[in-house]
């Protein structure tokens, strides 16, 4: 009796641990099947992993995976492990920038190209560069070297002067020669933008933008005289007789015969004309007396007057008839000026006085 009451408790015994052992199985199979199948790359590095995490966040945490602020993935740390998931984790990494020729700095990225590691240095410095060797979209890599040079635009404000014009007009209150200030000039002034480029550090091009007159200048005004001085006309001399009491009275009247003053000194008056008045300048030809073709030299009809004489022209001065013309016939004159410009401005002029002269006194 008692050996059957101890196998029953053996069996008892065995009984019990052979439950507890299926439920310990079965909640093993339970934990295996609700596992997920999960492919973890962290920085080209893959790996499987087989977790009960809920979420991406636990499941980095179980595998002891820190992500550092400029570290990327490709999915939220708040997403749902689901099985099968593949999770990439891309590291940043340094590379070493040398702006304007400065010792490189290290300088952490999590860029694929070179121009997007530039521009990033941009928008942190509010600074523009050009990139020195390599071009903007070659890929970054780790402790590669970046060259790059600021680019820096200073705009300045330049003043300059605007220098005043000389405005002469002619006047005939005034005598000839003669000239007087009306207006006293006053200079301008103007301000232009001058925009200089600096390319690292060094300057690359400077230039000139709009200006804008902040005060214009005053010309200066003057009057230049061209009224020439009244020769004294003319006295008719008496007709000669022919008795000596005539002639005794031609010599008391000699003394009264006109004269002028011309800057080859002074010289009677022996006839005078109106005339049209025109200029000329060097042809390139002789003159018909042969004289040079020079200021003082003149053209006149030798029907009217000889070849070789003495005059005063009104506004012209002492001259020579040196010259003939086809056009100068009868009571015109054409007188002698170094420039075109000089025969333009003088022009035409008509009823001007031309002076004969006799002797010198």
């Amino acid at each position: 009796m008692l050996r059957k009451v101890k196998l029953t408790k053996h069996i008892k015994t065995v009984t019990i641990l052979a439950s507890f052992l299926l439920l310990f199985t079965g909640m093993a199979k339970a934990y295996d099947i609700s596992a997920a199948n999960v492919r973890l790359t962290d920085n080209n590095n893959s790996y499987d992993v087989k977790t009960n995490a809920s979420t991406v966040e636990e499941l980095l945490r179980d595998e002891e995976v820190v992500l550092d602020e400029l570290d990327e993935i490709n999915v939220s740390a708040l997403d749902t492990v689901s099985d099968n998931m593949e999770i990439v984790i891309k590291r940043a990494f340094f590379v070493n920038v040398s702006i304007d020729g400065k010792e490189p700095v290290k300088i952490k990225t999590n860029e694929n190209t070179v121009g997007k590691v530039v521009n990033n240095l941009e928008k942190e410095n509010g600074t523009k560069y050009i990139i020195g060797d390599g071009i903007s979209y070659s890929k970054a890599e780790p402790n590669m070297d970046i060259n790059i040079n600021s680019v820096k635009e200073v705009v300045e404000t330049r003043k300059d002067s605007i220098p005043f014009e000389t405005v002469i007009n002619e006047t005939d209150k005034l005598e000839k020669g003669k000239e007087r200030v009306i207006v006293q000039g006053v200079d301008g002034e103007k301000e232009t933008e001058v925009k200089t480029v600096y390319v690292g550090g060094k300057v690359a091009s400077i230039a000139d933008g709009d200006s804008v007159v902040i005060k214009a200048p005053v010309n200066k005004v003057i009057e230049r005289g061209t009224k020439v001085p009244e020769p004294p006309k003319p006295v008719e001399q008496p007709k000669a007789k022919t008795t000596s009491v005539k002639a005794s009275a031609t010599k008391t009247n000699a003394s009264s015969v006109p004269t002028i003053k011309t800057n080859k000194g002074s010289f009677q008056v022996v006839k005078q004309y109106s005339m049209k008045a025109t200029a000329y300048t060097d042809t390139g030809y002789n003159t018909a007396s042969g004289m040079k073709a020079a200021v003082g030299v003149v053209a006149v009809d030798p029907k009217v007057i000889p070849l070789g004489t003495k005059l005063y022209v009104e506004g012209y001065g002492y001259a020579i008839a040196g010259d003939t013309g086809g056009a100068i016939k009868n009571n015109r004159i054409d007188l002698f000026f170094n420039t075109e410009r000089e025969c333009v401005r003088y022009g035409v002029k008509n009823n001007i006085k031309v002076y004969v002269l006799g002797k010198q006194v």
